[in-house]
């Protein structure tokens, strides 16, 4: 049973099925309890790939928001992998050319066609070799046969392709018509070509479409060989044919007449009529050229060579680029002499290779979005816009114009092109129908119906830069979303120009007026706006182009023109549950695809859509930070270099702190008279009750109603170990334990800390021992501490932060009586260190984003790098990885303690 007649069924009724939910691997399951059908209709829908089907019957997943999956990218980063395809579409499939119409496309190197061709396009051996010149100015090929010149340009076309997806792109091979519609006057021309396309995969990647000047210097570039001379002040001729079986009169009488509408030799009829041969209603033609054979750019005479009759022209090798194109029945010819401007571009649409391998891409709705730098110059024209697969311009979808600029680069266009044909005497619509090919579907159809008028529609936006040298020192970022019933560009993600049904168009190009309807003004209010049969109805594939429209009089002093394109990416709508989880489960809102397997636990893994342009807020990559875009953070010091933090040793506050900053504490810490970055106060355990720190005022008390150890409370606290109201009770003694009348003391040096009385007669009688005086008892020395007579300082160096004080000469722990060590100062406390890149204030930092190189740089120091990195030119304090940072982004460094990193403005708003 065929495919779709079982979905009849299943649609119908005629089997009765349950509702279709999806499987443990995202594909819908038939309760087959539910299904009365033979083994043979359980085969065929077992075989079926349900993936594949758009049908209403997968589930719908409801979500809170869009989410869009990627269906299409090219990063323009050379080959990826050396998979079959990916082998295929660099190494094997010669770069592929089209003239303007998808369907078969040919080699550009026209290694399809034979040496000696001659026809007009493809073109002359002479194009090939201006082509080249365009690419080395400096070289000379006026000695190469046509077969090493055309092996030579097969050469180079195949090795400036090398780095290009030849399955993704196409390259024009034609006249450049977008320059020979615009300018005053018009028909500069210009030629798409292959030479002019190319790609460099360092870095972010790009790709390059150039406008180059060529250089005609060949002989007879209109066909023939080179003759005689004919003239002094003309030069020598170029002989094109031997006529002489078709002249049976005097030579004098004819001439040529390049017209391709009738190119042919002709004489004046004589009393009527054609004595010497041939026909005609006016003249009589005795000789027909064939197609391309003769120019009408040129002037053709005949003469006598060895005693025949031979038709030639004059060698013109330097005819100027205007001017070198007609319009016969509307379309667009390109002479055989090449203009000397060539012009890269590129397209997308599906097409078959010489082996009948698919390539291309196309897409009906989603978002369209392009990272490209502007080129800028005279004349200069990029592009990235859609194109419909099917019909003509530009009833049958239109033309989404994704960002277009001109000359100076200082502004974007964002514009929608449509059509209707209106009748009229009645002012009616005459609606395009895309399901019936043979109803009119562009411009021309709608002009040969009686009584018509095609009308172009237009309606587009306009973003200015910010500061100048913006667009075409820098990538920007512009995308079109496009939905049934909206279309919405985005500069930068910054929703701009959008059009739905009953917008109304802002321009109106009237091709064909006819009585009733020659102006914008004949147009009724009612048919002003853009309806449902106006938005596009067919898939759409990419164009990335740079034109241009260069007269004769600004050749001299134009120099090469570069349009740089980052990459292109196309997301589609995400739906149905395969388009959220095509590896099977259920799509769950911050979670992901949850795929439950019978026994076991659940399996999660993320989804191939993600919510609108989640990582599209910085156009050059990186984080959101503030109004900025942080593309790299630095480590932030625990203690920050150039903070003047200083120690306290008080005991009633010991700590590290430092001055408010307006009132606040920026560098972390508590706030009060001055921000305490760090109490150092000790934190005493009950087994630590017995401790005394030196400069605390401690002393015994022998009243035996509280016989003791006490200090005063500090705060209304005892911070350093005991407890009481009035004052702290360090230690309690038995009523005793103490002698009346004995002056005891507290000494707090950590060398001998204790409660010592004088000797009496040079002994101890009241307990304890010692050698000067008698220790009565024993206290502990505390782990850390700071000792009110030292000078302590902080050292926030980023090489060694810690608190230190000076060494004491001969003093114990090698100098460090008072706790720490350090063979220099004693470090009583280390901070953390950094473990990555980190700035430090005062030292300037750049980035540089050259693709050789990308990275942070610091001058260096005394020949060093005393703040990390490695040393070379200068010091590399980080290297980025290949893409991250873009030349022509104005990236700066904050090394603010509270926020280091590398950021940039995000767009031109």
């Amino acid at each position: 049973m065929k495919l779709f007649a079982l979905l009849s069924l299943l649609v119908t009724g005629t089997l009765t099925a349950a509702p279709l939910v999806p499987g443990p691997h995202g594909m819908p399951n038939m309760r087959a309890s539910s299904i009365q059908a033979p083994a043979d209709i359980q085969k065929v829908i077992s075989d079926i790939n349900w993936s594949e089907l758009k049908m209403p019957f997968i589930k719908t997943v409801s979500t809170t928001g869009k989410y869009y999956r990627v269906t299409f990218f090219d990063d323009f980063k050379g080959k990826p992998d050396h998979s079959a395809e990916s082998n295929y579409c660099y190494d094997t499939l010669k770069p592929q050319c089209s003239i303007w119409g998808g369907g078969q496309t040919f080699p550009c190197d026209q290694s399809n066609l034979s040496s000696d061709d001659q026809s007009p396009t493809p073109p002359l051996v002479s194009n090939f070799k201006s082509a080249l010149y365009s690419l080395d100015e400096g070289a000379n090929y006026e000695d190469k046969t046509p077969a090493e010149i055309k092996q030579l340009y097969s050469s180079t076309i195949a090795d400036r392709w090398k780095n290009v997806n030849k399955c993704n792109w196409t390259s024009y091979l034609q006249v450049n018509w977008m320059a020979t519609d615009y300018g005053s006057p018009a028909k500069y021309s210009a030629k798409m070509d292959a030479s002019q396309v190319t790609v460099d995969p360092r870095g972010k990647g790009y790709l390059i479409l150039s406008a180059r000047k060529g250089s005609v210097r060949g002989d007879c570039v209109f066909g023939g060989t080179l003759g005689p001379t004919i003239s002094n002040y003309m030069g020598r001729a170029c002989l094109i044919k031997n006529v002489q079986e078709a002249l049976t009169g005097p030579i004098g009488i004819y001439w040529i007449d390049p017209n391709p509408s009738w190119p042919g030799i002709f004489y004046h009829k004589i009393n009527g009529g054609c004595p010497y041969g041939g026909s005609g209603s006016v003249n009589c033609q005795v000789y027909s050229f064939a197609p391309g054979e003769v120019s009408p750019l040129i002037t053709y005479g005949l003469t006598a060579v060895n005693g025949q009759a031979t038709a030639y022209y004059f060698n013109m090798q330097k005819q100027a680029c205007g001017f070198n194109t007609e319009y016969p029945n509307g379309g667009v010819v390109f002479n055989k002499l090449l203009c000397p401007m060539f012009d890269g571009g590129i397209f997308s649409q599906n097409s078959f290779d010489s082996t009948n391998h698919q390539n291309g891409f196309s897409q009906k709705n989603g978002i369209f979005e392009v990272k490209l730098t502007i080129p800028e110059g005279k004349g200069s024209f990029p592009a990235a816009w859609l194109m419909p697969e099917k019909g003509g311009w530009p009833y049958s979808g239109g033309e989404i114009d994704i960002m277009e600029s001109r000359d100076a680069a200082s502004e974007v266009y964002q514009t929608y092109h449509q059509g209707k044909c209106i009748n009229a005497s009645t002012k009616q619509e005459i609606v395009y129908d895309p399901n019936h090919e043979g109803q009119w579907i562009d411009n021309g159809n709608c002009q040969n119906i009686p009584g018509a008028v095609s009308i172009n529609y237009s309606k587009g936006s306009t973003s200015v830069q910010n500061q100048g040298d913006e667009f075409h020192t820098r990538d920007h970022l512009y995308s079109v979303e496009w939905s049934d019933d909206k279309i919405q560009w985005y500069p930068n993600n910054t929703p701009n120009n959008s059009i739905g049904p009953g917008t109304p168009a802002t321009s109106f190009d009237i091709n064909n007026p006819i009585a009733g309807l020659t102006s914008a003004s004949d147009i009724p209010p009612s048919l002003r706006n853009y309806d449902t049969n106006n938005m596009p109805h067919d898939p759409f594939y990419w164009i990335l182009n740079h034109s241009t429209y260069v007269n004769n009089a600004d050749l001299a002093n134009w120099t090469q023109q570069d349009h740089y394109i980052d990459y292109v990416k196309v997301y589609a709508r995400c739906f149905t549950e395969n388009d959220f989880c095509p590896k099977g489960g259920e799509f769950v809102e911050g979670t992901g695809c949850v795929l439950r397997v019978p026994g076991r636990t659940a399996v999660i893994y993320a989804s191939s859509c993600v919510e609108k342009f989640p990582e599209r807020t910085c156009p050059a990559g990186g984080e959101v930070a503030g109004p900025n875009c942080q593309v790299y953070g630095f480590e932030k010091p625990a203690v920050v270099p150039g903070v003047k933090y200083w120690v306290d040793p008080n005991p009633n506050y010991p700590g590290v702190y430092y001055a408010k900053v307006n009132g606040a504490c920026p560098f972390g810490g508590s706030a009060g008279v001055n921000c305490q970055f760090e109490s150092l106060a000790p934190k005493l355990t009950q087994a630590q009750s017995k401790t005394v720190f030196p400069g605390v005022a401690y002393w015994v008390d022998t009243n035996p109603k509280w016989p003791g150890i006490y200090y005063h409370l500090i705060d209304g606290k005892c911070p350093l170990g005991g407890s009481g109201s009035v004052n702290c009770q360090l230690q309690a003694f038995a009523s005793d334990y103490l002698k009346q009348g004995i002056s005891y003391w507290v000494d707090t040096d950590p060398r001998w800390p204790g409660v010592f009385y004088h000797k009496v007669n040079g002994g101890c009688p009241y307990g304890g021992s010692g050698s000067v005086n008698c220790q009565l008892m024993s206290l502990s020395e505390p782990s850390f501490f700071l000792n009110p007579t030292v000078n302590y300082w902080l050292d926030p160096d980023v090489r060694w932060p810690g608190i230190y004080y000076h060494k004491v000469n001969g003093g114990s722990n090698n100098g460090c009586p008072y706790g720490g060590s350090g063979s220099v100062n004693c470090q009583l406390k280390s901070y953390p260190a950094p473990t990555k890149p980190y700035v430090m204030p005062g030292v300037s930092y750049w980035v540089d984003a050259n693709p050789d190189y990308p990275g942070i740089y610091y001058h260096k120091i005394n020949g060093g790098c005393p703040y990390g990195g490695s040393v070379g030119v200068n010091c590399q304090l980080y290297a980025f990885p290949s893409g991250v940072v873009e030349p022509g982004v104005k990236y700066w460094i904050d090394n603010n303690p509270s926020y280091p990193g590398v950021y940039y403005a995000p767009d031109f708003r």
